[in-house]
């Protein structure tokens, strides 16, 4: 399924899969996407753990967390994906597993926007990395 983060926007679009403007496919770079998507994983996480069909919906959200972000955030896609292999593997997810990823892409959200213009720069703080 396609994110819908960018509408309006002049994203760069690929022809394919996805035309409708305002589209992003599941792999093209987005940070919005991959936050959202990270959000819904961790959510999961705490609501159910891996009870079903919660499992699978967990797994479905860090892929495309990963999708979004391998191009231009390779090292936090990579931790994304260590989350994954925990997952895959029954392992806990521990609060340190899940911490980094959160406050990596709440940062790097925080920059896109500001460097976007969708937010006021005044009165907007910088995320804090110690209350994830």
């Amino acid at each position: 399924m396609a994110c819908k983060c960018m509408e309006g926007k002049n994203a760069n679009r690929i022809s394919g899969l996805v035309d409708t403007p305002g589209m992003k496919r599941p792999d093209e770079p987005c940070v919005f996407c991959a936050e959202k998507h990270l959000a819904v994983a961790y959510g999961l996480s705490e609501e159910s753990g891996y009870e079903s069909p919660n499992r699978m919906k967990l797994l479905a959200n860090l892929v495309l967390a990963q999708w979004h972000l391998w191009r231009d955030h390779r090292a936090l896609a990579g931790k994304i994906r260590d989350i994954r292999h925990a997952v895959q593997s029954w392992k806990p997810l521990t609060a340190d597993l899940w911490a980094g990823p959160l406050a990596e892409v709440q940062a790097l959200t925080h920059a896109e926007a500001k460097r976007l213009g969708e937010t006021e720069a005044e009165g907007i703080p910088e995320p804090d990395a110690s209350k994830i």
